[in-house]
């Protein structure tokens, strides 16, 4: 079914809407990017590839919308000068009537429209302070509060090196050397061996512990072989958090580094 122009024109705003929300987070994840700098997490690149690639799907369907609105405006200008021409046969009495019914409906929908506007405004301030409320909230730019120091193990080709994440709220997040190791959300994971170092070159694991609201737990095994040689626990989640719920920040709460050489 053919839109009239105002529901395109809702179309076209909703559009620019989304655009300028995806070219904010876009240039958040860059901050993030430029952060990391040639360490830069692979999820964090295939964020911004996912988002410019989105930013420019909207981008040609504004052009769309806007084309299409200009079709329809031309249409309706040659309309109008069609039926001007017709009106001129129209005796002046018939034109002056026509003219005052013309006003009359208009000034019955500009009360209208005042009417339905005035609850509209309402409501949308209303929205708008839960949006910038959430927005606010979501858009804050990661940070990390503490970085502990570097463990250092030797490895050898017989001895195998396992992670298991668990008593993770909100995220705990492991990474070799960049590429994502084990992500969980809410829980414990499984047992994920740790890359052996290659070519002389050793292999860094870090750990990321995510807050994104309120309190937070994790905890994290590192074992050799069937041997644990490092355990780090912090609340118990469903219960009580780190701290007993005395640290509340978002972002990166805790980062702890390991090399395997």
């Amino acid at each position: 079914m053919k839109r009239d122009k105002e529901e395109l024109r809702e179309d076209l705003e909703h559009q620019r809407k989304l655009v300028r929300v995806l070219r904010q987070r876009r240039r958040d994840c860059e901050l993030k990017a430029a952060q990391y700098g040639i360490d830069i997490p692979s999820h964090i690149s295939i964020e911004i590839e996912n988002i410019s690639k989105d930013l420019r799907e909207h981008e040609k369907e504004i052009e769309r919308l806007e084309a299409e609105i200009s079709s329809i405006e031309e249409q309706f200008y040659a309309a109008e000068n069609k039926k001007n021409e017709k009106d001129k046969s129209i005796p002046s009495s018939l034109r002056i009537q026509e003219t005052i019914n013309q006003y009359t409906r208009r000034n019955q929908k500009i009360k209208n429209v005042f009417r339905y506007t005035s609850i509209g405004f309402l409501s949308f301030c209303v929205i708008l302070g839960v949006y910038l409320t959430v927005y606010s909230h979501l858009s804050t730019p990661m940070q990390i509060l503490y970085i502990h120091p570097v463990v250092t193990f030797s490895t050898d080709d017989k001895t195998k090196y396992w992670l298991k994440l668990y008593n993770c709220d909100d995220v705990c997040i492991a990474y070799a050397n960049s590429d994502i190791l084990d992500k969980v959300r809410w829980g414990d994971s499984d047992w994920k061996e740790i890359p052996r170092p290659v070519n002389g070159k050793s292999i860094k694991i870090i750990i990321d512990i995510q807050n994104e609201s309120s309190g937070y737990t994790y905890g994290f095994i590192i074992r050799k072989d069937k041997e644990e040689i490092v355990t780090e626990e912090c609340g118990k989640n469903g219960n009580y958090g780190c701290g007993n719920d005395v640290q509340n920040a978002r972002g990166i709460i805790d980062r702890f580094l390991y090399e395997f050489k």
